[in-house]
């Protein structure tokens, strides 16, 4: 995943606007503390071949929704960075502290030096300071690295940090089996009227000795081939969740994350050591399981992929034109996971799945353009209540 920059005037205007908005613009805004998704869009964007101007463009869109970066109210540092972890209105005086970091320190050795401690907590705000820090190794932006160590700070999540207490488990499982083995649990009691990403930790009590248990069967060892096929594996299963959970043209929202989370794992394994690649792909597991149960363990069938059919695709002929397409578009999250799509279809696809790649990204493209697009609350619960319909 190292980074060719192959259009210089456009990795230029890349840099100069996300400097803009990390001097300017928190990193959410509200009501409830919605993602700022400008670097993970224009990332994407100049990934697809977008113009300076596009960038530009996009830019000017997106920023009228953002809040204004406020002052630091007081100093983080070394001896008490881990005092206010998972406090969301922080995030300028962590962000501070980590610029400081980068910048004496540099990018790789700081995240080096600070990801273990927040690894584990990575669930939180459906997955985006991962893909945060992901889009800063993958572009090579250390002030985006600065803005997702914040990020992690102020959103960590503690209902994944049963990743580091396995139990040993004498059985060996694919991540399939370890869902097909909760399938069919009741829980309906997960649903509610809140977004699905809040009902975590619920999940997380209710079921947790049971995760813990799945985890461990999952078998990763320090052998580079095995974390490349473990991560492989969690990235495939995590598109086919998202593309064959799809039910009348609607998509799950947090599935989605899953994907673009595993797009940042994969960059990010770049610049850790074995033992933190494994948690990665540990506490990416554990959120995959968590929710698969939180967004009301839907039902899959990958022929709502393989059967699709679309005008779509007397226009479009292949995956790239698809993504070029992209760069017009103005939903954030379409342009970064048709990118994810295609970069792992190109990267890790077989001949079997270049076909099933194409038309899941096609199907998303369609759903956006019709507005039926993404559901949140639970693409499981909205099978069932349709189920007779």
């Amino acid at each position: 995943m190292n980074l060719s920059v192959s259009q210089p005037e456009t990795y230029e205007k890349l840099k100069q606007l996300l400097k803009v908005n990390h001097d300017t613009f928190d990193i959410s805004y509200k009501p409830y503390y919605f993602s700022n998704h400008l670097v993970h869009a224009l990332c994407s964007m100049y990934y697809s071949g977008a113009s300076p101007g596009q960038l530009e463009e996009y830019y000017n869109y997106y920023t009228n929704r953002l809040e204004k970066l406020p002052e630091p109210k007081f100093e983080i540092n070394r001896e008490n960075w881990l005092s206010y972890l998972s406090e969301k209105d922080n995030y300028a005086e962590y962000l501070q502290f980590f610029q400081k970091e980068v910048n004496e320190n540099g990018m790789v050795p700081a995240l080096n030096h600070f990801l273990p401690k927040l690894i584990a907590g990575f669930a939180g705000a459906a997955l985006h300071p991962l893909i945060h820090l992901g889009y800063a190794v993958e572009f090579d932006l250390p002030q985006v690295a600065a803005e997702g160590l914040a990020y992690a700070c102020t959103f960590y999540l503690s209902v994944g940090e049963f990743i580091d207490n396995l139990p040993q488990s004498s059985e060996s499982k694919s991540i399939s089996e370890l869902r097909n083995q909760i399938s069919n649990l009741d829980v309906s009691n997960l649903y509610g009227p809140m977004l699905r990403i809040f009902k975590f930790e619920q999940t997380q009590s209710q079921y947790g000795s049971l995760l813990t248990e799945l985890v461990s069967k999952w078998k990763l060892t320090n052998d580079p081939k095995c974390i490349e096929e473990k991560s492989n594996e969690l990235t495939r299963e995590s598109i086919k969740l998202f593309g064959n959970s799809t039910y009348r043209g609607k998509f799950d929202f947090f599935f989605l994350h899953q994907v673009t989370g595993n797009n940042s794992i994969r960059a990010l394994m770049t610049v850790l050591p074995p033992d933190q690649q494994i948690r990665l792909l540990r506490i990416n597991l554990a959120t995959y399981l968590i929710l698969f149960l939180t967004l009301g363990a839907p039902s899959t069938d990958e022929s709502r992929i393989t059967d699709y059919n679309s005008n779509t695709f007397n226009e479009v002929k292949n995956l790239k034109q698809l993504l070029k397409m992209t760069t017009y578009h103005k939903d954030d999250h379409l342009i970064k996971v048709i990118r994810n799509i295609y970069q792992f279809d190109g990267e890790f696809g077989t001949e079997k799945e270049h076909s099933y790649f194409f038309k899941l990204a096609v199907k998303v493209w369609d759903a956006v353009q019709t507005e039926a697009d993404w559901y949140y609350d639970g693409i499981g619960y909205y099978q069932s209540s349709n189920a007779s319909l």
